[in-house]
């Protein structure tokens, strides 16, 4: 089971940033943040997961999820997106078209089958 400590590093190590300075961005001690890593934290705070997310630029959920806070079960689809809210609502409705043409084509392959 890959745990929380082993996502943190590797996020930080693909960001390219040291202990010092995923410190300086989320204000959690470098001590903390290795220990984190390490399994030393055996339960991190879920609100400095989530801060050391926002660093990372990735979502919340998915370190909640590796830290045991969430399940899959917990997350709504929705939530599994990513990016989302760097769209404009023109973007969202586009979006929403074609969530409605993929579910008309779904329906219809279906349909077409049973004929």
């Amino acid at each position: 089971m890959f745990n929380y400590g082993d996502y943190i590093k590797e996020k930080r190590t693909k960001a390219g940033l040291s202990y010092d300075e995923l410190s300086a961005l989320t204000k959690i001690s470098d001590t903390s943040l290795q220990r984190m890593e390490t399994g030393q934290t055996k339960a991190p705070k879920w609100e400095n997961l989530c801060v050391i997310a926002k660093a990372l630029d990735f979502h919340p959920f998915e370190i909640l999820k590796a830290a045991g806070y969430i399940t899959e079960e917990d997350i709504n689809p929705i939530h599994r997106l990513k990016k989302l809210d760097k769209l404009n609502d023109d973007d969202i409705n586009q979006l929403q078209s074609y969530i409605d043409f993929l579910l008309f084509q779904k329906t219809y392959d279906q349909q077409k089958g049973t004929i």
